[in-house]
């Protein structure tokens, strides 16, 4: 086999940065750089007279340069002889691969951008002489890009068409056609990232909470869940998808017919039906709830383990909730009203249980429940403070830890605030168990930004001569 090959690589330049925006999120971005190339040095053989002989194996040339011709420039013969085997005109590949790639993540948005090229040049054996062929069989490559007629005009290709001429070789001749790799891509994409979505897809899921029974005036409460979870998410879906496609309203309406979107509309669905006709059965409930979680997990993509444990944790959070309390988490803010006893925004829990009256819940118990704390309950801070989700479930929790005839903790300054993160753990993942919110946890979201694949980096084949594709190679000079 005759042939030198050269590889060169130049690859890897990468960057990453990161700060924060106006809220304290961490923002990042990074980029990086890919560079390839692959160059084919081919071997040039001269002299008056060329010969390249197997006696018993192949004769193969890789994009080889062979020139038969005399100090005075008359031109000589060039004789490639494998009589028990085949001769092979090979050709040899150059690559030249580049790509950036740029990547933007924050709390909110993300973006992907990127651009770059692949292209591969072939190198066909060239032999400028009189060119004599001994071989059982003959194998010539070229470009697909090339026709043989063309081909054949150019300098040093003249043996294509003697051998696409000559009848010696009209049995033994097999042409091979290569593809050459030409390729440019450059795309920028951007959309909601994962974090934003779910914010977005809980804003919309809390606003259109028990709307959909409403429209269709399902009154039956599995019903009325399964419907209103049905229809909150699909307006979270739409509402992502329109963001994400920049307000074009038939490339979101495209989105929600994909099958994906289906699936996370009827898993939605199910998961509100379940947990509505389960709720408060203790550890019936979880039971249950786990194993629908794993079946939409499986539908929705989210995977079987992942939702079923996902269903688990707040279906068992949400039964401590409510046992706890005597009602179940709410994400919202609660209703800034005075107590039923009170006169006041405080309430007056129930002197044994330490739970809230049935006529005072659903009121704001952000804050001490004491009218002389700074941040009492309906005290500005404490409105404030309500309007962000979980705050008032949290509170709600963390006030029955202290209240009733014999509390869970007595009520230090110590105790008040460890055991506020401590509520929050609770009360966070008890609010997803609301029909209205608990299909979010495994429903499958369109905030993912999948840009077309640039090509890969193409793998190289090294070449080694062999015993049995060249036993004998001869440049006879006469």
């Amino acid at each position: 086999m005759v042939s030198e090959v050269r590889e060169e690589h130049s690859s890897a330049s990468a960057t990453k940065s990161s700060s924060h925006d106006w809220i304290g999120a961490e923002e990042s971005s990074s980029s990086k750089k890919t560079t390839y190339q692959n160059l084919a040095k081919t071997s040039a053989l001269s002299g008056a007279n060329v010969s390249v002989t197997s006696s018993q194996g192949n004769v193969t040339l890789l994009g080889s340069q062979l020139t038969a011709r005399d100090k005075d420039g008359a031109s000589g013969k060039i004789e490639l002889s494998a009589k028990n085997g085949t001769v092979n005109l090979l050709t040899v590949k150059e690559i030249d691969f580049s790509s950036l790639e740029k990547k933007s993540d924050s709390l909110m948005w993300q973006s992907n951008a990127g651009s770059g090229h692949n292209t591969e040049t072939t190198n066909t054996v060239k032999m400028t002489g009189e060119v004599n062929i001994e071989a059982k069989h003959i194998v010539a490559q070229i470009s697909s890009k090339d026709k043989l007629n063309e081909l054949a005009k150019q300098s040093g290709m003249g043996w294509i068409g003697e051998l696409q001429n000559n009848p010696k070789y009209a049995d033994k001749i097999e042409w091979s056609k290569i593809d050459e790799a030409s390729k440019n891509w450059d795309y920028s994409q951007e959309g909601l990232s994962p974090k934003g979505a779910a914010i977005i897809s809980i804003a919309v899921a809390a606003a259109t909470s028990g709307m959909g029974a409403g429209l269709v005036g399902v009154t039956n409460a599995v019903g009325a869940a399964a419907i209103n979870a049905g229809f909150s998410s699909l307006v979270a879906q739409a509402s992502v998808s329109l963001i994400n496609n920049g307000g074009n309203l038939e490339a979101t309406f495209k989105q929600l017919g994909k099958e994906e979107s289906i699936k996370a509309t009827l898993a939605a669905m199910a998961t509100a039906s379940v947990g509505a006709a389960t709720a408060g059965t203790g550890a019936g409930a979880v039971g249950t709830q786990a194993t629908v979680g794993c079946a939409t997990g499986e539908m929705t993509g989210v995977g079987c383990e992942r939702a079923a444990v996902t269903a688990a944790v707040i279906s068992t959070t949400s039964e401590i909730y409510r046992a706890a309390t005597g009602y179940a988490a709410d994400a919202r803010p609660g209703d800034n009203r005075n107590g039923s006893s009170t006169g006041n925004s405080t309430y007056e829990p129930d002197s044994k249980t330490g739970q809230q009256l049935p006529v005072d819940r659903g009121m704001n118990v952000v804050g001490d429940n004491d009218t002389s704390h700074t941040c009492s309950q309906g005290t500005a801070c404490s409105k404030a403070l309500n309007t962000v989700p979980f705050i008032n479930a949290t509170a709600g929790f963390h006030d029955w830890l202290f209240n009733g005839e014999t509390p869970v903790l007595r009520h230090t300054d110590w105790n008040n605030i460890w055991t506020m993160p401590a509520s929050a753990l609770i009360a966070i993942p008890a609010t997803m168990n609301d029909p209205s919110l608990s299909w979010l946890v495994n429903s499958s979201q369109t905030y993912k930004i999948e840009p077309p694949p640039p090509s890969e980096i193409p793998s190289t084949v090294k070449l080694n001569s062999t015993n049995d594709q060249l036993n004998t190679m001869k440049e006879m000079s006469r």
